[in-house]
């Protein structure tokens, strides 16, 4: 999520990814923590959703549940786009560096944020930001920057060795581990980080491969549009084909129509990811600056929204009966809620810029230079 062009001038078109891949993800936290909780409990307790018939309604829950899943996949696609078998060395410390210092800021920003709701709205009895949250929250950091120090470490010197066949195969063994049932539950009884760090790392090394050999580039663009809406057909499909078996099951059991989860080793997943990846970057974005920003506090507006504060205000809205009863006015609201929290922590972001410039004045008047160190 951070900046992957080192020395060079930054990509409208693929900042622009970013910035669509940060709306799937802030969209699948509302889903994850605002909706989906209290739509599983009207569900068993039977206030709504409960009658034996498939709801359509609940097709756009569906597709909320895959969005985590593609924005992460997208952002790793992005980075491997760029350094993965690039033969260039870049940054590591100081990618790092940048990352932990946006979350030190978002998390302390956070806090002041949480004691003014205490404060001055006790009626809203949020949920608050915690300086541990640090160290025990933002899962994506730890797991991206896993991903980035293996590429440094050995990954991209091993690449770069590869011919395009023996690359081709390293995926496909890379895809097995983490797709077929045996292998990927194997690996998860080993450990679930080591299964989710080997699907990073496929994807990582999966963006070298697009950009280094272009598998795509004669597929036509609407071929690829194709497959997107073929692949939420064919989830729509399966998900009214096993809600029916339901109903036809023992008419004594409580029905449910249970909502799908989608990880990110999923095939459909996968492929949405890949070729939503590849559809993408063959727009032609004209150069913008605006579009640039925004892009480069993508992980700022990661490390802003994703704690229990921002979500506990988002379940504020009642929106399991606004699904029901209004879901074209529920789609409406549910796209000005992933705006306004965009916005809002782009904000912070160009806070946190003001307050690095601020630091950079304040270290010259603390620190001693090295004249004055070698001073008594």
């Amino acid at each position: 999520m951070n900046r992957i062009q080192e020395g060079k001038k930054r990509n409208s078109t693929f900042e622009l990814l970013r910035i669509a891949a940060m709306f799937l993800i802030i969209g699948f936290h509302i889903w994850n923590s605002a909706i989906r909780p209290p739509l599983d409990r009207i569900m068993r307790e039977g206030e709504l959703f409960n009658s034996p018939m498939f709801y359509s309604k609940l097709l756009v829950p569906e597709v909320l549940a895959g969005f985590g899943s593609i924005g992460n996949n997208l952002f790793i696609l992005i980075s491997g786009f760029f350094m993965a078998a690039s033969g260039k060395k870049f940054r590591l410390g100081g990618k790092i560096g940048e990352l932990l210092k946006q979350l030190g800021f978002a998390v302390v920003l956070m806090l002041l944020v949480s004691a003014a709701f205490v404060r001055f709205r006790p009626d809203l009895n949020v949920q608050t930001v915690v300086v541990s949250d640090f160290n025990e929250e933002y899962w994506f950091l730890g797991y991206y920057i896993a991903i980035i120090v293996l590429a440094d470490l050995f990954l991209n010197r091993f690449l770069e060795t590869l011919s395009r066949d023996s690359y081709r195969t390293f995926l496909l063994v890379l895809f097995a581990a983490i797709s077929i049932g045996w292998i990927d539950k194997m690996i998860i009884e080993l450990s679930y980080r080591l299964h989710e760090l080997a699907a990073g790392v496929f994807f990582f090394c999966l963006g070298g491969y697009l950009r280094k050999y272009e598998p795509f580039r004669n597929v036509r663009a609407f071929v690829l549009t194709l497959t997107i809406l073929a692949c939420y057909g064919l989830a729509f499909f399966s998900y009214r084909t096993q809600t029916l078996s339901l109903i036809q099951a023992d008419p004594s059991t409580p029905f449910l129509q249970i909502i799908p989860s989608y990880s990110t080793n999923s095939i459909l997943i996968i492929l949405i990811s890949v070729a939503g990846f590849e559809r993408f970057r063959r727009l032609r974005v004209p150069d913008s600056r605006a579009i640039n920003f925004l892009g480069k506090g993508v992980f700022m507006v990661y490390a802003v929204h994703e704690n229990r504060l921002v979500w506990n205000l988002w379940s504020k809205t009642d929106w399991v009966r606004l699904l029901y009863d209004r879901p074209g006015v529920f789609c409406l609201r549910f796209i000005l809620c992933i705006l306004c929290t965009f916005g809002i922590c782009i904000l912070a972001y160009v806070l946190y810029l003001g307050f690095i410039k601020a630091c950079g004045g304040l270290k010259r008047c603390v620190l001693r230079g090295d004249a004055e160190a070698g001073s008594p």
